[in-house]
């Protein structure tokens, strides 16, 4: 009965159809019985697709995950780790987090979380199990790539905030290590994603850097996969004296302007 495209369709029939097909799927005599969430999430997908190729809908199961990206903060115990083979291994261990503290290590196999065998657990069930509310506790069973025996070590979840702004390397405490070239004073910074606390870091950095003599920049944006836009506008705003940074077209209205300000320039 609909033949238009989903732009072409009135507010009015659009729900018009979609009370219907909610009837039809309500109805004991149709012989079609589909869950009122799987028809809600097909009718906003369609509609949503209408409208052009950027414009999503974030469900409540995906907006802690999309928070989570934006903020780069949750709580776990501060660790990143593949699973490549069968049990999950740790490939770092970010500095002043339980993990940290606990005496974790880069390598270690996590063989179990709380008790429960990880080997056959995908990666995304590995992270629900070591991640829960603040302040409580989990206990990891580990291997360490030496070793033959396990060992148990229980901590506690607390709020793990990732930086955005990273160096070339780390220091023996697990500090990041910005100049490259002490001599030349040519320093690195890695910006990994532009979020809300991206600029704040970096101009904490960058003040550092210029007080022991700054003469040269690596500024590193590779797989950087984006952000928030204002962020990654101030950045830019920090090089440019003058001119455009950046246009903002919404899909109906006038394009806003951009423009670099002179006093923000180091």
């Amino acid at each position: 009965e609909v033949s238009q495209s989903p732009a072409a369709i009135r507010k009015d029939k659009f729900i018009d159809v979609f009370e219907r097909v909610l009837a039809l799927s309500e109805s004991p005599l149709k012989g079609i019985s589909l869950p009122p969430a799987v028809l809600i999430t097909q009718f906003a997908k369609g509609a949503l697709s209408a409208l052009d190729p950027y414009t999503i809908i974030y469900w409540p199961s995906q907006a802690q995950k999309f928070e989570k990206e934006m903020t780069n903060q949750f709580t776990g115990i501060g660790i990143r780790f593949s699973k490549k083979e069968e049990s999950p291994k740790v490939l770092s261990v970010l500095p002043d987090t339980p993990a940290y503290h606990s005496g974790l290590e880069a390598g270690d196999v996590i063989k179990a979380v709380d008790g429960v065998e990880m080997s056959k657990m995908p990666p995304n069930c590995v992270v629900q199990s070591i991640a829960g509310p603040e302040g409580t506790k989990v206990t990891l069973t580990i291997r360490r790539e030496d070793e033959d025996k396990t060992r148990d070590i229980t901590l506690n979840r607390t709020v793990i905030i990732v930086p955005s702004i990273r160096g070339w390397q780390r220091s023996e405490t697990g500090r990041w290590r910005y100049m490259i070239d002490a001599r030349n004073k040519i320093a690195y910074i890695r910006i990994s994603c532009f979020n809300s606390r991206t600029v704040g870091d970096f101009e904490k950095t960058l003040a550092q850097l210029e007080a022991q003599g700054l003469k040269g920049l690596i500024l590193d944006l590779r797989s950087n996969p984006g952000g928030l836009l204002n962020s990654a506008v101030e950045i830019a705003d920090r090089f440019i004296k003058e001119g455009l940074i950046a246009r903002i077209q919404p899909r109906c209205g006038m394009p806003t302007y951009v423009s670099a300000h002179k006093e923000k320039t180091h």
